[in-house]
C-alpha cells in the first residue's frame, strides 16, 4: 500500500509573500510531483497566474475561501487527485489571506491516503503588530499564528533592526514553541521547512471557532475590470489615495504607452508594486480590491480609479 500523500498548507494574512514563498519551494524541489492548489478571495485569477511551472498540477479556486464556503470543493478535488493513476507525490495549498490555514490543514484526516503534514505561517515584519492590534482584523491573524507549525517573519528587509527586534519578541510572545524564521523576499530552503515537523501545540493553542460568520462576511472584495489600457501614473495616484481599509489589491492590467502591454499590479498595506507582466498574456485582466466591510463600495471606486460607472 502506497504511504500517504503529505498535505502542506501555506497560510498568512493578505500580502505577506505566500505565493512568493509557494515558487521558491517548487523551484528548488525539480522533480516532484506537485499538486499545487491555490485559493484565490476574488473572481479575477491572480496569484494562480503567478505560480511557477512545475512537474505537476496547479488548481485555482476562485472567488471565496476553501476553509469556508469553498470546502466542498477543496475536498472533491482533494479526492480526484489521489484516485488519478499517477497521484501527487506532495500537495500543497496557498491559502487566500483572510484563510483559517489549521481548518485547511485538517481536510487530511478525512482521507486515510492523505497524510497532515506543515502549516507554514508568513507574517509581514511591516504590518502584523499593527493588524494584530486591529479589531477588524486581530482574530484572522492571531488564529492564523495559532495554527502555525512554522512561522515565516518576511519582509525583514522593509524594517529596521528595533521594528524586527520588537515584532519576533510579539511573536514569541504568541508561539514561543515553534521555530519562527526571519527572512526577506520568502527566501526559505526547502530542506529547512523539511525538518520541521508539525506541531501537537498548533492544536492545542487554537482557540474555539464559531462559523457562524465565514470569511466571505468579514472580508469584502471588488472586482475592477479594466477593458481599455491604464495610464501608470494614474495607476500609482489612485493607488495612493486608497483608504486603510483596502488591504491588498492585486491584477494584472494592460497599460499605455509602454513596450509591455500588462503591468501586474500588487498593494499590499501602503507597498505598491507594478511591474511588467512577463507571463503569457491573461485570460483576463483588472483588479482585486480586498479590504474590511466598510471599504468603499463600486461606485466610491469608480471615482477613486477614474472609471465611468
Amino acid at each position: 500500500m502506497a504511504a500517504p500523500v503529505p498535505l502542506s498548507v501555506i497560510g498568512g494574512f493578505l500580502g505577506t509573500g505566500k505565493t512568493t514563498l509557494l515558487n521558491q519551494l517548487l523551484n528548488n524541489r525539480s522533480g516532484i510531483r506537485f499538486a499545487v492548489l491555490v485559493n484565490d478571495f476574488g473572481d479575477i485569477v491572480v496569484d494562480g497566474d503567478l505560480i511557477a511551472d512545475h512537474d505537476g498540477q496547479s488548481i485555482t479556486f476562485a472567488n471565496g475561501c476553501v476553509c469556508c464556503s469553498l470546502g466542498n470543493d477543496l475536498l472533491a478535488t482533494l479526492t480526484q487527485l489521489l484516485a488519478q493513476d499517477e497521484p501527487p507525490e506532495q500537495i500543497l495549498v496557498e491559502a487566500s489571506g483572510v484563510a483559517d490555514p489549521r481548518t485547511i490543514a485538517d481536510f487530511a484526516a478525512l482521507d486515510s491516503e492523505l497524510f497532515r503534514d506543515l502549516v507554514i505561517v508568513l507574517v509581514d515584519a511591516q504590518t502584523l503588530r499593527q493588524r494584530a492590534a486591529d479589531d477588524r482584523l486581530s482574530d484572522t491573524v492571531t488564529r492564523q499564528i495559532a495554527a502555525a507549525d512554522l512561522i515565516i517573519m518576511n519582509k525583514c528587509d522593509l524594517v529596521d533592526a528595533d521594528e524586527r527586534r520588537a515584532t519576533r519578541l510579539w511573536l514569541q510572545a504568541q508561539r514561543g514553541d515553534i521555530p519562527i524564521i526571519e527572512t526577506q523576499h520568502a527566501q526559505v530552503p526547502f530542506d529547512v521547512l523539511s525538518a520541521v515537523p508539525p506541531s501537537a501545540a498548533s492544536v492545542a493553542k487554537m482557540p474555539a471557532h464559531h462559523h457562524g460568520r465565514n470569511h466571505t462576511e468579514l472580508f469584502r472584495s471588488e472586482t475592477m475590470d479594466k477593458v481599455e489600457a491604464v495610464d501608470l501614473k494614474i495607476l500609482r495616484q489612485s493607488l495612493e489615495a486608497l483608504p486603510s481599509s483596502i488591504l491588498r489589491v492585486k491584477g494584472i492590467v494592460p497599460v499605455q504607452d509602454r513596450d509591455e502591454p500588462f503591468f501586474l499590479v500588487q498593494l499590499s498595506g501602503r507597498e505598491i508594486e507594478i511591474a511588467p507582466w512577463r507571463g503569457t498574456a491573461p485570460a483576463r485582466t483588472g483588479l482585486i480590491i480586498i479590504g474590511t466591510p466598510d471599504m468603499p463600495d463600486r461606485r466610491q471606486l469608480d471615482q477613486i480609479f477614474r472609471a465611468e460607472s
